[in-house]
């Protein structure tokens, strides 16, 4: 309900913008703007979309994982599964790490932000290369890593009360199967 009203005030709030009709004062605009913010930005409704979301996205690698178990290596209109599961691993992985990039922001000098920010794009710069020059199974074993360090820069976060215990779970998890998924594609292929 929340991203409907979201995107309704949205549209009204464009209608508004782009007719530009006189008996629109600029008070109606700022209300307009605190109704949509409040409405989406209280953080309320990505607190209840983020566990589906972070669930959803450890579907491919499970796909991927039961698909080379039983000997399907190409998908259609896909390609083959092991460049499925390397490109996917290298995109959430790399999100991940951006996630993290993005956490240095909203910290405080003292709480060594700018290292944060270092070690995402160290992660990111890493899996690339690895992604352009390993095989794959060495390649889900440098992802497998990856997802490990990544899990304990967000046990640092938790620590510092800079993420949620709920967020933290789910993190814990999904990293798990995001983990073993690719420990076992990278065995079997």
């Amino acid at each position: 309900r929340r991203v409907t009203a979201f995107l309704l005030h949205l549209l009204i709030l464009v209608v508004l913008y782009k007719t530009n009709e006189q008996n629109t004062r600029a008070s109606d605009f700022n209300h307009r703007i605190m109704i949509l913010k409040h409405s989406f930005y209280n953080g309320k409704a990505m607190k209840t979309i983020f566990p589906y979301l972070t669930y959803a996205g450890a579907i491919p690698f499970i796909v991927c994982t039961v698909c080379l178990s039983v000997d399907i290596y190409q998908m259609p209109f896909l390609g083959h599964i092991e460049k499925i599961l390397s490109v996917y691993g290298l995109v959430i992985s790399s999100f991940m790490a951006g996630s993290h990039w993005g956490q240095h922001l909203h910290m405080h000098k003292e709480l060594s932000g700018l290292s944060l920010a270092i070690l995402s794009n160290i992660i990111a710069i890493l899996l690339w290369f690895g992604f352009l020059v390993l095989s794959f199974s060495m390649l889900m074993v440098m992802l497998a890593t990856a997802f490990v360090v990544l899990l304990i820069i967000d046990y640092r976060l938790f620590k510092m009360g800079l993420i949620t215990c709920h967020y933290f779970r789910t993190r814990c998890l999904v990293s798990a199967i995001v983990i073993a998924s690719l420990i076992i594609s990278g065995a079997i292929s």
